[in-house]
């Protein structure tokens, strides 16, 4: 091969690599803005950084997938099993179970694969009316009817859900969100004075909520829900303005005569 091919042929492959490269950084660029995005959207839970980051490794340890096969198992075991499986600190509110007459040597016979822990957990205990909530750095497990009584707060970021407020009445745009809300979830807890309240905060475009441990889950199930369906219209408003600046121009079908002299 000649000097000059040599030359152009190396040339060739840098400029293919600097394209990769380009592409690689647009594509990182692109990933690291939706991580970005995703991150501005996540519940802020009301705690010092350092307990908000442990309470951080228990959410997303909930939605790890699990799976076990107890048959006439304790309840205490069933914990130790999970707890070593996932690796995050679970404890049973023993003296909620007391109260409430349920054992903590109460049998558990339930198989599973496949699902999140976190609804592994709900199946799980329904049928002995327990359920869990994250509590003092723990996923503690205590009655239904302790969780129903114990609330806490958490701000959520709600930027992208609502319309550019007015300047004349602030937080006006955070009004239909905050209805959507209090009508999807749990109606009745947001009528009992000292119960579940939310509170818009209009100069970060977020909302500060009390709510039962339930109901967060439900609360967040519900935003996310919005989220996909304002990204579906998003998608389709812009699909549709591509189709249109690609249509022909119409012809006028009306024939153009000429008058004759």
């Amino acid at each position: 091969m000649s000097r000059l091919g040599t030359v152009g042929l190396c040339a060739l492959v840098l400029a293919i690599f600097a394209g990769v490269s380009k592409a690689d950084d647009a594509n990182d660029a692109r990933a690291h803005a939706a991580l970005s995005a995703a991150i501005a959207r996540q519940p802020i839970e009301v705690a010092t950084a350092n307990v908000a980051q442990r309470l951080a490794k228990i959410m997303a340890t909930l939605d790890e997938e699990t799976s076990f096969d107890f048959t006439e198992l304790p309840v205490t075991d069933a914990v130790k099993y999970l707890r070593d499986k996932h690796s995050i600190e679970i404890q049973i509110d023993t003296k909620m179970l007391e109260a409430e007459s349920i054992g903590v040597d109460t049998p558990v016979t339930r198989q599973l694969q496949g699902v999140t822990l976190r609804s592994g957990l709900r199946l799980m205990l329904d049928p002995l009316e327990l359920t869990y909530l994250v509590k003092d750095e723990v996923l503690l497990i205590t009655t239904a009817k302790a969780a129903s009584i114990e609330r806490t707060v958490r701000i959520y970021p709600v930027g992208d859900l609502i319309a550019p407020e007015s300047t004349d009445k602030p937080g006006q745009s955070l009004t239909p969100l905050v209805d959507i809300i209090r009508g999807t979830v749990d109606p009745k807890s947001w009528q009992h004075p000292g119960g579940a309240d939310i509170e818009p905060f209009a100069l970060g475009h977020a909302l500060v909520i009390r709510q039962t441990w339930a109901g967060h889950e439900e609360i967040e199930l519900l935003l996310t829900g919005l989220r996909r369906a304002h990204s579906v219209e998003t998608q389709r408003a812009h699909n549709m303005a591509i189709a249109d600046r690609l249509e022909p121009p119409r012809q006028d079908q009306t024939e153009q005569r000429i008058p004759s002299e």
